[in-house]
């Protein structure tokens, strides 16, 4: 009786190849659970620096700001720089990866300025975060609406 080549293989490595391919599933899963569960730990952060920012909480968010932003901006600037700006509502509508440990989301925000007068304004604002020593950090700005960079980038031109 001859043996194939064939049946060899499908005998003996097929199993091999399916068991190969089924930790590969398992461990594409774990990593997609890891991520998924990263940026559930990125939205509860977002949420709570968005609700210090509606409560007029400059302390809090403060804590939530990149980490080296301490050392270059004090606390006393960053309330001073902050304070021109009341915000009545945020919503998280999304959050999108854009590199190992960095992250933008993006949120409708309500807020009135100060020197705008009394009418609350809605708009779409990005917000962007960066992951520093397994916690992620807002990276500090001035406020800025969605295309401000576009609009200044054609003033100046």
């Amino acid at each position: 009786m001859r043996v194939s080549s064939t049946s060899l293989v499908d005998r003996w490595f097929a199993p091999f190849i399916w068991l190969s391919l089924s930790l590969l599933a398992q461990s594409l899963q774990i990593a997609l659970a890891e991520s998924d569960e990263e940026l559930q730990g990125l939205a509860e952060r977002i949420t709570a620096f968005w609700e210090a920012r509606v409560a007029d909480d400059p302390i809090t968010t403060y804590e939530f700001e990149e980490s080296n932003v301490r050392g270059i901006v004090s606390l006393r600037d960053y309330v001073r720089r902050n304070g021109a700006i009341d915000y009545n509502k945020a919503t998280l509508k999304s959050i999108e990866r854009v590199g190992e440990d960095e992250a933008v989301a993006m949120l409708d925000v309500e807020f009135r300025i100060h020197a705008m007068g009394g009418d609350w304004l809605n708009r779409e604002l990005s917000s962007n975060w960066v992951l520093v020593d397994g916690e992620w950090y807002h990276k500090y700005h001035p406020f800025r609406p969605v295309g401000a960079d576009q609009a200044a980038n054609e003033d100046a031109n």
